[in-house]
């Protein structure tokens, strides 16, 4: 009969030395998964709830509008097409939102559209420089769109961006849908006329890009918190608030740390 095989001191400490790097391995990746998990929360959530934050996005995959609206009681609301969104018609299912103006004069009469929950607040302190959307003009004129602000603060005023984007008519097509970037910063802005009434009109771009109130995105020929009235309609979907570059090279940063970390205490790891 022949014996059983006896573990000699080298294979048995060899064993046990597996199993301690083994558990000590999958510790470290847990510890940089919760790193990187708080890194996001950090990115995403900076900010309150109700205000601007980085990289927040307004898809409409909800099915709702997500807060968005018309001022006063517009007979044409906006409303959330259930297909044809950037991703395609069916068998993709990409909910975006319609804008409607039908150019009667009154309410309902211009395209645009505004927010005044999760888009207000400090722009400058959340990093955001840049909001992009994709844009679908699915009327037979052009259009040219901009954004506006109002300030919630008696310092701020309202403003509108200096520069529009022209939005090509594509009458009968649902799927040219055009990506735009939208930038902020202070020196993009003219100051208005306009807002909510009782307020003062564009005092300082600092201080209104630290107190929005309300977004507006509309159709104007020229920097105005009005749009102009006109029969038109445009779907606006995947609306994101981009952050300034040196937020970008902070997030880079730190995930480029976190590498370097875990490489260090895996070669560590290994010589012990």
């Amino acid at each position: 009969m022949s014996a059983a095989p006896v573990d000699t001191p080298l294979e048995t400490c060899c064993s046990r030395y597996r199993v301690v790097a083994t558990v000590a391995l999958s510790t470290r990746i847990f510890e940089w998964s919760m790193r990187g998990l708080v890194l996001l929360l950090w990115v995403g959530a900076a900010q309150p709830a109700a205000a601007i934050s980085l990289l927040q996005i307004d898809d409409f995959q909800s099915g709702t509008l997500e807060g968005w609206g018309q001022p006063l009681m517009s007979p044409n609301p906006p409303y959330v097409a259930p297909i044809c969104g950037p991703l395609g018609c069916p068998p993709s299912v990409d909910q975006y939102m319609m804008v409607v103006g039908n150019g009667m004069g009154g309410p309902g009469s211009k395209p645009l559209v505004e927010n005044s929950a999760q888009w207000s607040g400090d722009y400058l302190s959340a990093g955001v420089d840049t909001i992009t959307m994709d844009l679908n003009n699915q009327f037979t004129t052009d259009l040219e769109i901009r954004l506006a602000i109002y300030s919630a603060d008696s310092n701020g005023g309202t403003f509108a961006l200096s520069q529009g984007v022209l939005l090509p008519s594509h009458w009968g097509s649902l799927q040219s849908w055009t990506s735009v970037s939208f930038p902020i910063a202070p020196g993009d802005w003219t100051a208005v006329s306009g807002g909510p009434s009782g307020k003062p009109t564009g005092a300082d771009i600092h201080t209104a890009l630290q107190t929005v109130q309300t977004l507006r995105i509309l159709h104007a020929t020229s920097p105005s918190w009005q749009a102009n009235t006109t029969v038109g309609q445009f779907g606006v979907d995947n609306i994101t608030a981009i952050p300034e570059p040196s937020s970008w090279v902070l997030l880079g940063s730190g995930m480029a740390l976190l590498v370097f970390t875990g490489r260090r205490r895996l070669v560590s790891l290994g010589r012990a």
